[in-house]
């Protein structure tokens, strides 16, 4: 049961899913969204690498402000 028993062996690299599953949102969402598929891929390929940037940017900022700012608090 994965969610009761999680993979303790993926735990240090979980990262890596995000750049296949940012892919796969932005397949169904630019399929789901565009009128026409002149511009699939580059809308896919900008809607990934935002994702990804917009999420490792969000883990960065947050990891400064738990290890620098809370434990001054």
């Amino acid at each position: 049961m994965p969610f009761i028993e999680p993979w303790h062996a993926l735990q240090e690299v979980w990262w890596l899913a995000l750049i296949p599953f940012s892919f796969g949102v932005g397949m169904v969402y630019k399929a789901w969204r565009l009128p026409d598929f002149k511009r699939y891929w580059p809308e896919v390929g900008m809607f990934t690498l935002q994702v990804t940037v917009g999420i490792a940017g969000l883990g960065l900022v947050l990891g400064l402000i738990v290890d620098l700012i809370l434990p001054r608090a």
